[in-house]
């Protein structure tokens, strides 16, 4: 059997999609701070006052570079989660 050619392209993509790592960034609090940070990179890592002010962070990289965004809480348990995997830019 033949696939059509936007069937081809339809696998291709997912096959892409499939192998292309995607970011991941954490945010947890640490005493009176909220950190972002980027699992494949976990010295890189941005501070800020509020939930607020990190969630935004987070969400904004994990637009540009759709990935996800997985909120802790106090104790490291996980809060909420978001994924731009699918975000048209």
């Amino acid at each position: 059997m033949a696939f059509s050619a936007a069937e081809i392209a339809a696998i291709r993509a997912e096959l892409q999609t499939m192998t292309v790592e995607r970011h991941r960034y954490h945010v947890y609090p640490y005493r009176t701070r909220w950190f972002v940070v980027e699992s494949s990179d976990p010295k890189n890592r941005q501070m800020t006052r509020t939930r607020e002010a990190a969630v935004q962070k987070a969400r904004e990289l994990a637009m540009e570079s759709k990935g996800e965004v997985v909120v802790h809480r106090k104790g490291g348990h996980v809060q909420e989660r978001f994924s731009f995997r699918d975000s048209a830019k």
